[in-house]
């Protein structure tokens, strides 16, 4: 998908044991992604997984929204604060780090 010049992405990437990927996903979908999708600004998310090898994949999570104000509507004031949402961490291996932001071209 192509997304509008001036865009930004906000990519979040998060490591989960590799058997509970489909778990995390469904837990995502109940407690955030719905929400998430239907705010304005948004203009798409991709998630992706990825298995290490090592029993642990990274699921990368990529939000395309219209401007910095409709990122803060979804994420507060902090935009260098990863969300976290009930429950995460009973899938995540570790405290999410910082997203980063893409501006599309």
């Amino acid at each position: 998908m192509r997304y509008p010049s001036g865009s930004i992405v906000r990519e979040a990437v998060l490591l989960v044991e590799s058997v509970r990927v489909t778990e995390y996903l469904r837990h995502m979908r109940r407690t955030s992604y719905d929400d998430y999708m239907a705010l304005d600004g948004n203009l798409g998310t991709t998630i992706m997984t990825r298995e290490l090898g090592d029993g642990r994949s990274i699921v990368r999570v990529q939000s395309c929204w219209r401007d910095e104000a409709a990122i803060r509507a979804f994420a507060g004031a902090g935009l260098a604060v990863a969300l976290t949402y009930p429950d995460d961490d009973e899938y995540l291996l570790e405290p999410p780090a910082s997203p980063t932001h893409w501006v599309v071209p």
